[in-house]
């Protein structure tokens, strides 16, 4: 955890990081690489999945594909690019015995972090 923080802290990050080191967030999403977001919205519909944005490294962005979701979002449009291919490390899965299935999980985000963060 000392890394996790110390790369937080070095890129200026003032939100809460979760550390999924067992997978229990990421399998039941399926979730292959890190970074990768799923942008869920008030009823629990994914409206996007895949890279934050087209440049792993961060140094050269020039389209922000969350950030276009959460607008089109929030102002009542359609989101166009509903997944983009996410860039990164791969994760490496945990057992999951304590799941029935893991896919079949469902996953009470509103839970894990709190209602100021749910969507």
């Amino acid at each position: 955890m000392g890394a996790i923080k110390a790369n937080a802290a070095a890129f200026g990050f003032r939100f809460p990081i979760l550390h999924d080191k067992d997978t229990v967030v990421a399998s039941p999403f399926d979730a292959r690489t890190a970074p990768e977001v799923f942008f869920f919205n008030g009823e629990n519909i994914l409206l996007y999945r895949g890279a934050i944005d087209n440049d792993s490294s961060g140094s050269t962005v020039t389209e922000n594909y969350l950030t276009v979701a959460f607008e089109a979002s929030l102002a009542g449009k359609p989101i166009f690019k509903k997944s983009v291919m996410p860039r990164g490390c791969a994760i490496k899965r945990a057992k999951c015995d304590f799941f029935p299935s893991c896919r079949s999980f469902l996953f009470r985000w509103d839970l894990l972090i709190g209602p100021a963060y749910s969507l």
